[in-house]
C-alpha cells in the first residue's frame, strides 16, 4: 500500500444487547482530535436500521503511518483492549482500505454539512 495515500479504517462489530449507548460514548472518548493526534480527516459511527445492536465506524486517515500511529496509541489500544472489549460480543472485523478515488468535491461537501454529534440519540430500536 502507498503510505503516503488516505486510508479509510471499516469496523464492523455487534454490542451486547443494550450497550449501544456504551459503545457510543466510548467512540466520541476514542477521538483522534480529543487525544491530540494527527491526521484524522472524519470519523462516522453509523448504527444498522433492521439490527440496532451491530453497526460500522469508519474512519478517514491522511495516510496509513497516520491511522497506524493513532492504533497504536497506548490511550486508543487501552481503549480498544479493555473497554471496548466490554461492550461487543466477539463479532468483530476491521479492514483497512486504500483511498483510490472519490468524487470531485467529497471532502468539501462533508465539511460544510452539520451532523450532529454532540448528542447521540438513546438506545433503543431505531425509528420506523
Amino acid at each position: 500500500m502507498n503510505d503516503r495515500r488516505m486510508l479509510m479504517n471499516v469496523t464492523w462489530g455487534r454490542v451486547k444487547k443494550g450497550h449501544w449507548s456504551e459503545y457510543e460514548r466510548l467512540f466520541l472518548e476514542a477521538d483522534a482530535r480529543k487525544l491530540g493526534l494527527k491526521g484524522l480527516i472524519f470519523r462516522w459511527l453509523l448504527r444498522d436500521r433492521d439490527d440496532v445492536d451491530a453497526g460500522f465506524a469508519i474512519s478517514l486517515w491522511e495516510s496509513s503511518a497516520e491511522f497506524h500511529r493513532y492504533y497504536a496509541n497506548s490511550i486508543v489500544r487501552e481503549l480498544r483492549n479493555n473497554r471496548f472489549k466490554a461492550v461487543f460480543v466477539n463479532e468483530y472485523s476491521r479492514n483497512e482500505c486504500e483511498v483510490r478515488m472519490m468524487s470531485p468535491g467529497a471532502l468539501e461537501h462533508l465539511t460544510s454539512m452539520h451532523i450532529e454529534n454532540t448528542n447521540p440519540p438513546p438506545s433503543g430500536p431505531a425509528p420506523p
